[in-house]
């Protein structure tokens, strides 16, 4: 699974990447950059600390040519998971992935949040969950972001709370643009998978789902 987030996220990153290239190439020069995010091998300066948190060597990350754009995106993501790991029992993986579990009654399928300090985020949603996702995205703007529907929601509100806690970038999804997509994933009745990746600017996010 991690091989196939980060190439997920290699993927996504890249990507855009040629894209704003391109955009900079045929419009007039200009003097700095658009930031982007590149998180390509931080995880060597993470740790586990003895309260089950973890943390970055930001110092050290500077050193190795991490930008501080970058250094800020990933540190808001660890912030995140810290206060995951104390208030909502998160628990960190050697491979610093963390993982938060989720109360299911008798609904088929997972509930729970897998994310990295990196980017990526895996929410996992029983089949009720999925369900009422589905249908609340029936009654809310095509520009709807994932953080403005919660509300609308009542079995998927506290796990995709969550998820929108941990990472602003979740938030900001526009969910409505995957329903069609939802509905085919959902179908089996045993849960999906949402999968969302940052894009470079680190704010905005895509997201693919699959049946659990």
């Amino acid at each position: 699974m991690k091989k196939i987030v980060k190439r997920l996220l290699s993927l996504v990153l890249a990507g855009a990447t040629i894209l704003s290239m391109g955009m900079v190439a045929a419009a007039a020069p200009v003097e700095e950059p658009a930031n982007v995010i590149d998180v390509e091998g931080i995880e060597r300066f993470f740790s586990k600390n003895a309260d089950g948190t973890m943390s970055m060597d930001a110092e050290q990350a500077r050193e190795a040519g991490y930008s501080e754009y970058t250094i800020q995106f990933v540190q808001g993501n660890i912030d995140g998971i810290n206060e995951a790991v104390k208030s909502e029992g998160a628990i960190i993986d050697d491979d610093f992935k963390a993982t938060i579990y989720f109360a299911s009654s008798r609904a088929r399928g997972q509930s729970k949040i897998e994310t990295w300090a990196t980017g990526a985020v895996l929410v996992y949603m029983n089949n009720e969950q999925a369900d009422d996702l589905y249908n609340a995205l029936a009654n809310v703007h095509p520009l709807t972001i994932l953080a403005n529907m919660l509300s609308k929601l009542t079995k998927a509100q506290s796990i995709l709370g969550q998820a929108c806690r941990i990472a602003a970038f979740v938030a900001n999804l526009q969910v409505v643009s995957y329903k069609a997509q939802i509905g085919q994933v959902k179908s089996n009745g045993t849960g999906i998978i949402m999968y969302v990746i940052p894009l470079p600017d680190g704010i905005a996010s895509t997201a693919n789902f699959g049946a659990q």
